[in-house]
């Protein structure tokens, strides 16, 4: 290994200053004499990160703040030299904020941890303004001066830059540290990356160094494990505690600026000077304080509850992306083995409609449709041009029903998590005529299991109109025989699937058969020249 880098900067004798993710750290001297004493210097180890390396000089140097680590000198970035590629910095003779001495400092101490959220802070700022979004906000990264609180931000090997079009990290890779790491960075490859995911981690920061090492796991903060620690007469450390609930939390409600993380950390500083000012008693700022708390409970847990749902909606159309293409694929089967190259015609399309259907019914159901496929048949014909459709759908079961809560006024309820959702695949006929005969609208019904035709069912009605009653006055239960097509949803009639979304895709052999069961039953009753369809 060199011993001089660049021509002037010269390894000495004392021991390495350590090891990071991307190089070894040596203490130097400059052979010019321009720069006295001795610097760090960082050697890339892996020359397939010279991306990063760019970044790090790119990143830091932009930033150009009093809080962020300043380069004293480094290769060049153009691109990869055979020669080694260092950068020379400052030597941080505190150490960094990981170090068990250094953590000690501020652990239960306000003051100091105030001072230093809001050095590192200050340096995001200046690194946000310049289009810089750090992405490895964590203890090792944040280095001190000396033996008191003057710190640099250090370490831009994952920074994005935003206007840069030759952005370093690879898809699948992760980035930013998995203790400190925002959620929407999770899983590597998310390149635009904002201001939110550095306040996220700096939030997990400020709670590692008020308790000595602990870090919250994923967004749990609100928990009584964690939260409790905030739960003190210490009103500076309260309003601390409602601070991070706000950085360390989903996207949706999280501070998205560093200028107001600033301003709250100035308020929580002079927080016990400017409460002698406020025109109410110690009473009435506690009572002040619960409203606050309170109302950000209410915002957490409906926040929560809007991720959680949204993740429903992506798992619902993931699943139903899969499913529609599954049923694309084996309706395209039978539409080959139909269609004979004379008079008969195929065609496999999607299903347009989309309103929740509201059948007749042996209860009170309901279904949401979700999408489908179609078979569309249509034989040769004199007259009237029948086409057949044997449709695959998936749909959400429902029943109409009405809840009402209760309980005083502002009330909240824990978030309800990420449910399972339940997904019926409905197996359906329909039949329409080619416009020009300007017919009857279109038939529609569900298809039956073979099992179940000939046998009886019972159906709710009402007498008036013949329709589903649902629960309204003068509904009446008759009896209906099960024909291969029924215009009624009839329960364990019906020939249907049900399952929940994260029993995709393991339910298609079960799909399968059902499948070719449904299409069996459909094949018999358009050959039959009655094609009369059930009640």
């Amino acid at each position: 290994m060199a011993t001089i880098f660049g021509g002037r900067w010269k390894i000495t004798s004392g021991p390495g200053l350590g090891q990071g993710g991307q190089g070894h750290v040596f203490p130097v001297a400059d052979l010019t004499g321009e720069h006295d004493g001795d610097f760090a210097l960082k050697r890339l180890m892996n020359k397939a990160r010279f991306a990063r390396f760019r970044n790090e000089v790119l990143g830091a140097t932009r930033a150009g703040h009093p809080n962020v680590i300043k380069l004293v000198d480094h290769s060049p970035i153009d691109a990869p030299s055979e020669a080694d590629a260092f950068l020379v910095m400052p030597i941080a003779k505190g150490g960094d904020l990981g170090k068990p001495d250094r953590l000690s400092l501020y652990t239960h101490q306000v003051e100091a941890t105030l001072q230093v959220a809001k050095q590192v802070a200050s340096g995001l700022r200046a690194a946000h303004a310049k289009g810089v979004i750090h992405r490895d906000v964590k203890p090792a990264n944040i280095l001190f001066t000396g033996a008191g609180h003057d710190l640099w931000l250090a370490d831009f090997g994952l920074c994005l830059l935003v206007d840069d079009a030759n952005r370093p990290t690879e898809m699948g890779e992760v980035v930013g540290p998995r203790a400190f790491i925002a959620p929407e960075l999770e899983g590597g490859g998310k390149q635009e990356a904002t201001a939110a995911a550095d306040i996220y981690s700096l939030g997990k920061v400020i709670y590692y160094m008020l308790t000595g090492g602990v870090i919250i796991p994923r967004e749990r903060g609100h928990e009584a494990e964690y939260r409790q620690f905030f739960e003190t007469e210490s009103e500076r450390l309260r309003h601390l505690g409602l601070l991070v609930d706000q950085m360390v939390c989903p996207l949706g409600r999280r501070l998205d600026s560093v200028d107001k993380i600033l301003a709250r950390l100035d308020d929580i500083e002079t927080w016990d000077r400017r409460a002698k000012l406020i025109p109410t008693s110690s009473a009435g700022l506690a009572s002040i304080e619960k409203l606050r708390r309170q109302s950000l409970e209410t915002v957490r847990i409906r926040a929560e509850d809007a991720d959680a749902r949204t993740q429903e909606r992506t798992i619902l159309n993931n699943v139903t992306t899969s499913f529609v293409a599954w049923a694309h694929a084996e309706l395209e089967k039978l539409a080959v083995i139909v269609d004979d190259g004379a008079g008969l015609k195929t065609s496999v399309a999607p299903i347009a409609d989309a309103a929740p259907w509201r059948p007749r019914s042996s209860g009170q159901s309901y279904f949401a449709f979700s999408a489908g496929v179609q078979l569309s048949v249509t034989p040769p014909a004199s007259g009237i041009a029948f086409t057949h459709q044997f449709q695959v759908r998936l749909a959400r079961p429902g029943t109409m029903s009405i809840t009402f809560s209760s309980g005083p006024q502002g009330s909240t309820s824990a978030p309800q998590p990420v449910r399972d959702q339940d997904l019926v695949a409905l197996f359906c006929y329909e039949r329409s005529v080619e416009a020009k005969t300007r017919q009857s609208p279109r038939v529609t019904g569900f298809i039956s299991q073979r099992s179940a035709i000939g046998g009886s069912r019972q159906l709710l009605v009402d007498p008036k109109a013949g329709t589903y009653a649902g629960r309204r006055p003068g509904r009446s239960v008759i009896a209906v025989r099960v024909e291969p097509v029924m215009s009624s949803f009839l329960g364990d009639a019906t020939q249907r699937a049900m399952f929940k979304a994260s029993q995709w895709p393991g339910c298609i052999p079960d799909l399968d058969a059902l499948l070719a069961e449904a299409s069996e039953v459909f094949f018999d009753f358009i050959t039959t020249p009655s094609r009369k369809l059930g009640a």
